[in-house]
């Protein structure tokens, strides 16, 4: 199995156990303990919202930068996102009788802990996935100047990633004043990473 559909897999299994660890945590305490049953199928719809919202911005990719801020905010906008969808189904479209209509502090408080903890577990995760990914290349098609302005660009940000000059064709090939570029053909370089021999 590869390491996405591994690493999707585990996150789904982790937003499943804590949606129904939270929920039955918080309505515990919420009702003082009346209720001794655990409540399961009824959960259905809070984790659907929250695996659909989820996954609207990529949070099962293993290639998503869980650690960045842009992806600390999205997260936290689609958990809210989440429980206002959760919130409008459970007290306007289902019947009376559902078990999460005893309490909407109870819905709104397991998502309030829900954002920080599914947000955590992944930026937990993501530095292990990234480390079992290895070193991946960078592949940069264009022309001598092109790639030149590139490899100025690419040392100016101090980037360590290794980088592979391409051209598409040998008649673009002309002879490099720097030695440090080494042009290669474009379609070797994608048949090298067809044969899996190029990450």
């Amino acid at each position: 199995m590869s390491l996405g559909r591994t690493t999707t897999i585990l996150l789904l299994l982790l937003d499943a156990i804590a949606t129904i660890v939270v929920f039955n945590v918080v309505r515990h305490f919420w009702v003082g303990g009346q209720q001794e049953h655990l409540i399961l199928s009824t959960l259905n719809w809070p984790l659907l919202a929250i695996v659909f919202s989820i996954f609207l911005i990529d949070g099962y990719k293993a290639r998503t930068d869980m650690l960045a801020l842009d992806y600390t905010s999205q997260h936290s906008i689609a958990l809210i996102g989440a429980v206002l969808g959760t919130l409008l189904f459970t007290y306007a479209f289902v019947p009376e009788g559902y078990e999460l209509q005893s309490s909407r502090a109870v819905i709104a408080f397991s998502f309030t802990i829900l954002v920080p903890l599914t947000l955590g577990y992944r930026r937990l995760i993501y530095p292990l996935v990234l480390k079992s990914q290895g070193e991946r290349s960078l592949v940069f098609l264009g022309d001598q100047p092109g790639c030149e302005v590139f490899r100025d660009e690419c040392a100016k940000m101090e980037m360590v990633q290794p980088i592979i000059y391409t051209v598409v064709s040998t008649s673009s090939v002309a002879p490099f004043h720097d030695r440090n570029i080494t042009l290669r053909q474009f379609d070797d370089v994608l048949e090298e990473i067809e044969r899996g021999d190029l990450e």
